[in-house]
């Protein structure tokens, strides 16, 4: 409580300290938050770009067994496949 009226009354006493203060302060707060959310933009479109350019999946095969599957990894273009 008394530190916080020692540091009140020394602002006030320094007035143009204090508005270089608060105006600093403020800039910072604003830089960081756009620069947060300059980042999150862009990490969110390249993603949409990287799916729009390459798809969410580069083949779905429906209904498919085991000896489609086989065929479909003995196809040299084919490096990997999933189940679900």
């Amino acid at each position: 409580m008394i530190t916080r009226k020692i540091a009140r009354n020394g602002m006030r006493g320094r007035k143009r300290a204090s508005a270089l203060l608060i105006l600093v302060l403020g800039c910072t707060f604003l830089f960081i938050t756009a620069a947060i959310l300059l980042e999150t933009s862009m990490k969110e479109t390249k993603l949409r770009q990287r799916e729009q350019l390459y798809g969410a999946w580069q083949a779905a095969y429906f209904r498919a067994d085991a000896a489609v599957r086989e065929r479909l990894l003995s196809e040299p273009e084919i490096s990997e496949t999933a189940v679900s």
